[in-house]
């Protein structure tokens, strides 16, 4: 017999395993609500465990799949580096960038001495950052902060104007890596140099060509997409499609490692904006906000500077919860004094007896006012109710459960009023709020095996909350400049929900935006239809967070899989016009929680109070590459992905800042490196090399055609 934590494991890894075919970011939790592909994972697990294999061997399948790989990066051919090398373009000017460390240290830590080159790809291996101090788990690489060490971002904005900084963040140990690259010179001076290398190379040949490796003896045919090359006249070299076209034709396929590397080209055009950035951030949760005050008043500091400090990655985004959600350790609500009573005319439908809890004045006000005074922009707070008094209820519990009556009558006018005397008591304390949502999840309160705090509300019932009660009597209180946002639900919701409440003309008008959870990751078409429909609504993504299926392992620091699927996720959201991308709980302990409802999750940051010390994950720094360097207010750039067709995610989406910067966010998420060719407003910038399963920033700045191009 073995114990709770073998078979916990055990559950784990096979769950893990039987899914191993599907590609990172989907991998387990994609798709995963359907019920039948819910159920299959159960099965495959279920008869796993009873067929006696052991948890060694179901590690080490599940190893050999996804832990530790080990592939040499893909090299540049043996023309590209013979033409660099031998026409003098080794040579690298050293740029010493302003840095709170000892300068005394050794020059070759990538925080004193960052590497600026010229028109070259730069060949240099670079190592890990050694401010992370790393700890290895089952081959998962977290980064430790304690009182001794914490990794801190120093960032400077290019100040060349032909210079480029490349962060990466790498599987294999970099955290916010920082390369420095020049702008490539303009073709006719590779022209010009190629004829000076050697006569076999013809006097036109075009530098781009030259990244790439030898063709090898391959029977691969050249396809076209129609999202690839077929609008830029070029081809993409893949192993054949399937003739066989499903709704998604062209779908990305294996690539046959021994044929010509692609160049994924990334086009963007500064005249074509698409929507201004709103910003990123989390959730104060009670439970976050409980693990913040268990370190110590030094490392509890360091853990807000990371997130909203200077040498941080800048949240300038707050959820909170109005009264309990399923992260506090008890199930409370602002007014539950008459909690036990049922006759109509003893429940406080005027919220007379509303008040302020302990959660509410020792946990989240002071953690949100040391947020404030942590950072140096302006921080957007808003708020969403899980679910109201057990009295307001019919079925007098804080889980599922509708109001009492119809909605005309006196407990959907309470329930706006309960959320407003909150908005009310949070102004008396200093915090006022960007925005509210109607109801964390309307549709969980119907939906059975979800126990945590909610509250079912019809679409319809839904539509008139708003144009009845919460719309007009946040206009009579003051709060008119507090934005609304209607859903806080799946995306699969929204062709239903949205088109009711929008169409609604008395409804539509009190609304600002549309709040979507990831938790249906494959439902982005639905969110097509927003922005052509209603272009005066922008999009955010309000929660997100790993570990929440049955039989996931909870916290696992350092997964690096899991920071895949936030990258991976933030970039299609952004690319279906999101403006905001708020992840769910900012910092759980070592269970994944405290939660009442014992619904543990893991979560970017997790804390070890007794050790004083907390551990960054990946999807730590997979949201600082979009919140570090994607200022407020940055509008993003309509942009054309080429010759991107691989085994596994690359994706890539691009801002133009408000001081003139270029900033692309690009997923490697395949096991080669892959050359990124930029191309800006038709002039060609510099192919950049990404590192397998990396995730990368690319910061430079563009003022239109220059002499560098």
């Amino acid at each position: 017999m073995q114990n709770g934590d073998d078979m916990a494991a055990r559950v784990h890894l096979i769950g893990q395993h039987s899914l191993k075919n599907r590609r990172i970011g989907q991998r387990f939790h994609r798709k995963s609500m359907h019920p039948f592909s819910l159920l299959l994972a159960y099965c495959i697990t279920f008869f796993s465990l009873i067929s006696g294999s052991t948890v060694d061997n179901v590690t080490e399948l599940y190893e050999d799949q996804y832990v530790d790989w080990e592939f040499e990066p893909r090299v540049w051919s043996d023309e590209a580096i013979e033409l660099v090398e031998e026409n003098g373009f080794q040579e690298e000017q050293t740029v010493t960038l302003e840095d709170d460390a000892d300068q005394s240290q050794s020059v070759e830590n990538p925080r004193q001495k960052h590497h600026f080159v010229g028109p070259n790809i730069n060949l240099r291996q670079h190592t890990a950052n050694e401010e992370c101090n790393q700890f290895r788990v089952d081959s998962r690489e977290a980064v430790i902060c304690d009182r001794d060490r914490c990794d801190k971002l120093d960032f400077e904005w290019p100040t060349f104007d032909n210079q480029i900084a490349l962060i990466e963040t790498t599987q294999h140990g970099m955290r916010f890596h920082r390369v420095d690259y020049a702008f490539s010179s303009n073709l006719s001076r590779h022209q010009k140099v190629s004829n000076q290398v050697k006569s076999k190379k013809p006097a036109n040949l075009d530098i781009f060509e030259l990244f790439k490796p030898k063709p090898q003896p391959s029977t691969v045919q050249p396809i076209t997409g129609p999202n690839d090359a077929s609008t830029n006249g070029e081809t993409s070299t893949l192993a054949p499609v399937s003739t066989t076209k499903s709704p998604r034709d062209y779908q990305r396929e294996s690539i046959d490692t021994n044929a010509t590397q692609l160049i994924a080209t990334l086009r963007l055009d500064t005249g074509r904006r698409k929507q201004t950035m709103i910003g990123f951030g989390g959730a104060l949760s009670d439970s976050t906000c409980r693990n913040i005050k268990s370190l110590s008043p030094d490392m509890a500091r360091s853990l807000m500077e990371d997130y909203y400090g200077e040498r941080g990655i800048k949240y300038n985004i707050v959820r909170m919860s109005i009264g309990s959600s399923d992260f506090s350790t008890t199930p409370y609500t602002n007014n539950d004094k008459l909690e036990t009573k049922t006759a109509t005319d003893d429940d406080d439908l005027e919220m007379n007896n509303f008040r302020m809890t302990e959660e509410d004045y020792q946990f989240k006000l002071p953690i949100a006012r040391q947020a404030i005074a942590t950072s140096r922009q302006e921080l957007k707070f808003f708020a969403s109710l899980w679910s109201p008094p057990t009295w307001m209820k019919n079925n007098s519990h804080i889980v599922h459960g509708y109001l009492k009556g119809d909605v005309y009558g006196p407990y959907y006018k309470a329930l706006a009023e309960l959320m407003i005397k909150w908005l009310e008591a949070y102004r008396r304390n200093g915090l006022d709020f960007w925005a509210v949502t109607g109801l964390n999840e309307p549709v969980t309160g119907v939906k059975p095996f979800i126990f945590h705090n909610s509250l079912g509300i019809s679409r319809d019932d839904y539509v008139t909350f708003f144009k009845l009660y919460l719309g007009p009597m946040m206009a009579r209180r003051g709060f008119q400049n507090v934005k609304l946002l209607m859903l806080d639900d799946n995306k699969g919701y929204a062709p239903n929900w949205v088109k009711a409440m929008l169409e609604d003309p008395e409804a539509s008008k009190y609304i600002s935006g549309v709040a979507f959870h990831w938790y249906m990751n494959d439902e982005y078409e639905n969110l097509n239809f927003i922005s052509k429909l209603y272009p005066d609504k922008f999009i955010i993504s309000s929660e997100a967070c790993n570990g929440f299926l049955p039989f996931q392992t909870k916290p696992l620091p350092g997964n690096w899989d899991r920071g895949t699927a936030y990258m991976l996720d933030i970039i299609k959201m952004i690319q279906k016009n999101a403006a905001a991308w708020v992840d769910w709980n900012m910092a759980l302990d070592l269970t994944g929680g405290p939660s009442w409802a014992n619904n543990l999750l893991d979560a970017a940051i997790i804390v070890n109070g007794k050790r004083d010390e907390y551990y960054k994950s990946p999807m730590f720094y997979a949201m600082g590459h979009f919140s570090r360097f994607v200022a407020p207010n940055s509008t993003r750039l309509d942009h054309r992905l080429a010759n991107a067709r691989f085994d596994y995610p690359f994706e890539a989406v691009a801002f133009h800042n408000q001081r003139g910067y270029i900033i692309v966010v690009a997923l490697n998420a395949n096991r080669h490196q892959v050359p990124l060719r930029i191309v800006v407003d038709k002039q060609p910038v510099r192919v950049v090399p990404l590192r397998s399963n990396s995730f990368n920033t690319i910061v430079f700045k563009w003022k239109g055609k220059s002499s560098y191009i």
